[in-house]
């Protein structure tokens, strides 16, 4: 075997393995069930920076433009020291009551990095679905149950206060 050709070799199985070894991402996905119709849903969520109007711990939302892809929303938190971070607004489609959005990657609020999330508002026979799920790798102070737990408690508070909310109506 000639010296270039065990060369090229050695390089590709080294690629290969650095493929293999990096791990793949967390998901979580959390829906409920509200009877009420999807634009009554969507007119609570509907809006990016309306995350502060159904989720409890979200102090404030504003997002600096709108509804428009790459819009970038401030997340307040309801906790000692209000703390904060910035998410992404990277797909909206109000017709198909549903948007994309990443949290910015210099957070350190919540312990994941590479975060992307979608919700979505679906029609069921008796009103509507939410499901809101992410795609995201721990971050470096916890492990992988703990960036789980801590996404699906987010969500599943969310959730919760939302089927409240919208079936109040």
């Amino acid at each position: 075997m000639s010296r270039w050709f065990a060369t090229i070799l050695a390089v590709a199985v080294l690629a290969l393995a650095g493929t293999a070894a990096k791990a793949a991402p967390l998901t979580v996905s959390q829906t409920v069930d509200i009877k009420a119709s999807p634009a009554a849903v969507w007119k609570i969520i509907g809006n990016f920076d309306a995350l502060a109007k159904w989720h409890p711990a979200i102090a404030s939302s504003p997002a600096d433009h709108g509804n428009d892809i790459g819009s970038i929303r401030t997340l307040t938190l309801k906790s000692e020291g209000n703390p904060h971070f910035t998410e992404k607004l990277t797909k909206y489609s109000a017709p198909d009551f549903t948007y994309s959005y990443d949290i910015t990657p210099t957070q350190k609020v919540i312990p994941v990095v590479g975060y992307h999330a979608t919700i979505t508002v679906t029609k069921t026979d008796t009103g509507s679905t939410v499901t809101w799920n992410a795609d995201f790798f721990a971050g470096s102070a916890t492990n992988d149950k703990g960036a789980i737990d801590v996404i699906t408690g987010i969500f599943r508070t969310g959730l919760d206060n939302l089927k409240t909310k919208a079936e109040k109506k």
